[in-house]
């Protein structure tokens, strides 16, 4: 079992359950296409270890799960693990 180790000011997403690696990180405002890092359908947890705003995890338009400063860590993605395609950085 891994721990949520995401640097401040980012929010992370992990390969595997419970933050295993590889790790993405990312920290910019609006929505992001995964793939352009080859990070779409990978998510399996996440982390956000931002002071403010919330991260949407998307299958294209849809949202699959939220991370934010109240629920800061997802330590598992089920029953939408491996969906993400996007990343979605409400500041």
């Amino acid at each position: 079992m891994g721990v949520a180790d995401c640097p401040a000011g980012w929010f992370c997403f992990y390969e595997w359950p419970n933050y295993g690696y590889p790790r993405g990180r990312l920290s910019d405002c609006g929505r992001q296409n995964l793939a352009d890092w080859q990070w779409h359908f990978r998510t399996e947890s996440a982390h956000h270890n931002m002071g403010s705003g919330k991260v949407r995890f998307l299958y294209h338009g849809e949202r699959l799960f939220e991370i934010g400063p109240g629920n800061r860590v997802r330590s598992d993605a089920v029953p939408y693990r491996n969906w993400a395609n996007y990343v979605e950085r409400v500041c």
